[in-house]
């Protein structure tokens, strides 16, 4: 019996690409720098804090979906 599935696209002889190049391309490394953000007075407490709530709240949708 074969197999229904088709066969995998993928190149014989892949380009080596480095890392840094793939981040560049994709912007991931501005994803994760959160070093210069600075809570100022410009942003009010509850504003802060339902901002930091919803994010939580949606980190924790996304665990859930990825560990189920």
């Amino acid at each position: 019996m074969t197999s229904p599935a088709t066969p995998a696209l993928r190149p014989e002889h892949p380009v080596a690409r480095s890392l840094s190049g793939l981040v560049s391309d994709f912007a991931l490394d501005v994803v994760g720098d959160v070093d210069d953000v600075e809570v100022t007075g410009s942003v009010r407490l509850n504003n802060l804090f339902l901002g930091v709530g919803i994010a939580l709240a949606l980190l924790s949708l996304g665990i859930g979906a990825i560990h189920w």
